[in-house]
């Protein structure tokens, strides 16, 4: 800042301009008196009082443009501060307006790489970030790095939570691959500052973890998310805790380890739960994902012939669901009837008729009563009745439902020859029945249909039913092999 004297002089010919301009003087404060207000309210501010500083430094900061100018040194501090008090009290549009003004100015005074714009620069991205504009703050974060880079070259230790901010913005953009990079940057600053245990650089692990999840990288997002997870941990701050929890849960079920991965979710819901109780936003999420982390998990554990625990987790999904988004029918309609799949095959055919009427019920609300995904309840509930010994009721379901297939183009349809298979077979139709599995599993492979593990795991029923073993063996194999190498999406549990 100027000396005195010459603030004194320059704040004397520009109140004269003023003076001749509109006829009367701005305030009625001395230059003393604003220094002193401009230091109590800076003390305020720095003791956490944003809110109290605000009337003072809006009064100074309206002073010094009348005293010594709108594009003077004196208004862009008085500016800078203001702008920093209403981003700590939330007023981001107000502190946008402000900062911008503090930046403009000391840019014209001091040129674009001035250490002394990348402050009120940054603390302008991020109000910037808090109303949602990260396009508008990424040109403004590359600037604050580009200047910081040059004054104290590529390791400057000023430069990681501005490198996260960009990063943070690039990800809300979309701009994965841009993000993960600019995340690793910062990161490696900081190692090479011997700061690798930084509860900071959580920051950094959770925006690498996050983009890459979105990436699809897997093994990457979950290396990150643990190490975000471990900091939280370390540094005791239990929301992060559960938000790392979440997140491994995530990069978990994303790789398959769906055991694993309902883990983690309990985990987080838990740690929300005792911080915030049952009804956060965040716990809510968290059994959101939880839910469908148990759905994979139960449709693994079916495939796998492990029917009861299969009931268990799809019974759990099925209870989250209800309580907390009963208006999601389709959803509910699906979880429903993979759980009668596990169900029947677990022998509680009642229960299993049961939940199927119901997702019959909610898939037609949702979806209308041609839809194609009423197929799949239907078809399952023919069989469940044939094998209750009800043929007469189970025929127009199958019929019903292959009708469906047909107007849908025949999607579906070597699944469709395998139910009336099942309903031969439940007639005492041994040889049609088999004739008929065969054709339903041959037009599968041929088609890639995505149905063909549920044929194949039906068939192989089949085969063991009459004795058949090591050709059901086989096929079990084979629908392993099919999840395994992911050359189809994962079968529709049935």
């Amino acid at each position: 800042m100027r000396s005195h004297l010459t603030r004194t002089l320059l704040g004397a010919a520009w109140s004269l301009i003023v003076w001749a301009t509109i006829g009367h003087p701005l305030h009625a404060m001395t230059l003393e008196e604003s220094d002193g207000i401009y230091e109590s309210a800076t003390k305020q501010l720095m003791g956490g009082d944003a809110a109290g500083a605000i009337p003072s430094l809006r009064e100074v900061a309206a002073f010094w443009k009348s005293h010594f100018g709108p594009g003077s040194d004196e208004a862009s501090l008085a500016l800078g501060q203001l702008g920093v008090a209403l981003m700590n009290t939330g007023n981001h549009q107000e502190a946008i307006e402000s900062l911008t003004e503090c930046v403009s100015i000391r840019t014209k005074l001091k040129g674009e790489l001035a250490p002394e714009v990348q402050g009120p620069r940054h603390n302008l991205s991020r109000c910037l970030i808090a109303v949602h504009r990260e396009a508008d703050a990424i040109p403004v974060l590359e600037q604050v790095v580009a200047s910081r880079s040059a004054q104290g070259g590529p390791n400057d230790p000023r430069l990681p939570p501005v490198l996260d901010d960009l990063g943070s913005c690039l990800r809300a953009m979309k701009q994965h691959e841009r993000a993960i990079p600019v995340f690793q940057r910062a990161l490696t600053i900081r190692s090479a500052a011997g700061n690798v245990s930084d509860p900071e650089s959580g920051a950094s692990h959770y925006g690498i973890g996050i983009s890459a999840q979105e990436l699809g990288k897997f093994e990457l997002a979950l290396e990150h998310q643990m190490q975000a997870r471990d900091l939280a941990i370390t540094a005791k701050n239990p929301e992060l805790e559960a938000l790392g929890h979440f997140n491994v849960g995530r990069a978990l079920a994303g790789l398959g380890r769906h055991a694993e991965s309902v883990e983690s979710f309990e985990k987080s819901v838990r740690k929300m739960a005792q911080i915030h109780g049952e009804s956060s936003e965040m716990t809510r999420e968290a059994r959101d994902e939880l839910a469908r982390a148990l759905v994979q998990l139960g449709v693994e554990e079916f495939e796998e012939t492990e029917y009861s625990k299969s009931v268990a987790h799809l019974n759990r999904a099925n209870e989250i669901r209800m309580k907390d988004n009963p208006g999601e029918l389709a959803a509910r309609s699906a979880i429903l009837w993979k759980l009668a799949s596990a169900e029947r095959r677990a022998g509680q055919l009642a229960q299993a008729r049961k939940h199927l009427e119901e997702s019959v019920a909610l898939g037609t609300r949702s979806s209308g009563a041609d839809s194609l995904a009423l197929a799949w309840p239907l078809e399952l509930q023919s069989m469940v009745l044939a094998e209750m010994k009800q043929i007469k009721e189970a025929v127009p379901l199958f019929k019903r439902a292959l009708a469906i297939r047909q107007k849908a183009g025949g999607e579906g349809l070597p699944w469709n020859i395998a139910v009336r298979a099942t309903l031969l077979d439940i007639n005492g139709q041994t040889d049609k029945a088999s004739a008929a599995f065969e054709k339903a599993s041959s037009m599968g492979r041929e088609k890639k249909d995505a149905l063909l593990g549920s044929i194949l795991i039906e068939y192989a029923a089949f085969l063991l039913r009459h004795g058949q073993a090591e050709a059901s063996k086989k096929l079990q194999v084979e629908v392993k092999g099919l999840r395994t190498a992911r050359k189809q999406p994962a079968a529709p549990v049935r």
